[in-house]
């Protein structure tokens, strides 16, 4: 009976294995599927209202991340733009702006519909969503605006990409984020906790004196958020809190200034 038991389970071993010949390749791309189905996949728009006299058409992507959502930290920053703009008219009117980490890019466009000079950024993987959000609202622009890949703490100077984008020359590029009047940046600090400290970099970086304003709107959601603004302080960066425009959210802009 042993014997025949084990030879049961030898049989049923070998049955259950195809022959060599039906053997499926074991090695599948799966960033190629990925992307693959992502570019079948197909951009949902939709208008956002910010204000009474502001609405911006924003393009989202099932699948592509976080940041191909729009997130209610950028509605935030938009409507505080937008309420600025009304206490002084024409308060971003031809300033130039860098949004980091853009996402689906809400905030820096409704800046641009505000007459501003918008350079938009984000990683590469971001730019295909940012970009459709970006080409729906150009013609109600007042300025062209421009989209850039930008991996946060790896350069100290414009990238190549962003010095043809805004037209700097080589020569300058050392000292041509200082041209920039304000960086805005919606939900930046969901991240992971090493990239703070590469975020914070990006801004001194950027932001070298105390005219560049720099705005973020935020949801307290990690305990590193506060690892951001210590490292900022560290800088010499001083910071105001102020009250959000909705006063259903729990994203608060808060507007640093360099030293």
């Amino acid at each position: 009976e042993k014997h025949n038991g084990a030879r049961l389970i030898e049989v049923a071993s070998r049955s259950a294995s195809p022959p060599p010949s039906a053997h499926l390749p074991m090695a599948v791309n799966l960033k190629a599927l990925y992307e693959a189905r992502m570019a079948r996949a197909r951009y949902r728009t939709r208008a956002v209202k910010v204000s009474d006299t502001v609405a911006v058409t924003i393009a989202e992507k099932a699948g592509m991340g976080v940041g191909s959502q729009m997130w209610e930290a950028g509605q935030t920053l938009a409507r505080y733009l937008c309420e600025r703009d009304a206490e002084r008219k024409g308060l971003w009117k031809g300033k130039e702006i860098l949004e980091l980490g853009s996402g689906v890019g809400i905030t820096g466009v409704c800046a641009a519909l505000l007459g501003a000079r918008v350079t938009l950024s984000d990683k590469k993987s971001i730019l295909p969503v940012l970009t459709e959000t970006v080409k729906a609202n150009q013609k109600s622009a007042a300025h062209p605006m421009k989209v850039i890949e930008l991996e946060w703490g790896r350069s100290h100077h414009q990238s190549e990409e962003e010095r043809k984008a805004r037209g700097t020359s080589t020569a300058s590029s050392t000292t041509a984020s200082a041209a920039y009047d304000l960086i805005i940046g919606a939900d930046i600090l969901y991240v992971p906790k090493e990239a703070i400290a590469d975020l914070a970099r990006e801004i001194r970086a950027r932001a070298p004196h105390e005219r560049v304003e720099v705005i973020i709107a935020f949801r307290l959601r990690r305990w590193h958020e506060h690892e951001f603004f210590r490292l900022m302080a560290g800088y010499g960066f001083e910071w105001t809190r102020v009250q959000g425009p909705d006063a259903t959210t729990k994203s608060n802009p808060s507007s640093s200034s360099a030293p």
